[in-house]
């Protein structure tokens, strides 16, 4: 299939306005959300928590601040609303590759050595972009992942701290005495187990005890045949 150059150009102009709808990430982008907020609203869905965490790095401040306010009052529409940003933003990835995709065939297809340097150029510029989007994304998750070190380094720091305080508190947890009447209830346990599906446990064994006589003369005797048996012979 031969590409020519206005439906190249065409493909770009739609690839780097979808780009550009989206604001340089920000460092602390995202601060505002929790990322346990993002967690609940994702948990019913196939879509990991670190996408949504992108897409806030990017987005503009009026989506943050508004998926903010629906995550404080309403959680389903915020889901929608995290849902119908996340299907853009794939739309839009997407569209850069197929970008990508066109300008490389369109290099390769050209026969003209004139027209191939721009062809190029439109083609570097275009992974370039590509490029940057995906370190952007990628430092995202690293700074994802510093915060939750961070947060587990006060916890153990925390934890740590207050060691002797929280020794104490276990001892006297185990320490603290059984209420009255708590050893019944194991006792319960086996009542119930013989009203219920030990009582013909208790006719086989517990009754057969109390008649080991009867039953040594039993096992003495000669055995049986059993119907199958007599049928066979």
């Amino acid at each position: 299939m031969k590409i020519s150059t206005a439906s190249l150009k065409i493909c770009v102009a739609v690839c780097v306005l979808g780009c550009l709808t989206q604001s340089a990430p920000a460092q602390n982008a995202d601060a505002g959300i929790a990322m346990k907020d993002l967690r609940v609203l994702l948990k019913d869905g196939d879509t990991p928590p670190h996408l949504a965490s992108e897409w806030l790095a990017s987005a503009s401040q009026d989506d943050r601040s508004k998926l903010q306010d629906l995550i404080r009052n309403n959680p389903e529409e915020a889901k929608a609303f995290l849902k119908q940003k996340l299907d853009e933003r794939k739309e839009q990835r997407q569209a850069a590759q197929k970008a990508i995709f066109q300008a490389a065939q369109a290099v390769r297809q050209c026969k003209n050595d004139a027209d191939k340097p721009a062809l190029q150029a439109t083609l570097r510029e275009l992974l370039a972009d590509d490029f940057r989007r995906t370190s952007d994304d990628i430092a995202v998750r690293i700074r994802s992942q510093e915060q939750n070190l961070d947060q587990a380094r006060q916890e153990y720091k925390q934890r740590v701290d207050n060691a002797e305080q929280m020794i104490n508190e276990r001892m006297e947890k185990m320490l603290v005495p059984k209420a009255n009447g708590a050893g019944k209830g194991p006792r319960k346990d086996i009542k119930g187990q013989n009203k219920g599906g030990g009582k013909g446990q208790n006719k086989d064994g517990a009754k057969g005890q109390r008649k080991g006589g009867k039953q040594q003369k039993a096992a003495d005797a000669p055995a049986v045949p059993a119907a199958d048996d007599e049928l066979a012979e």
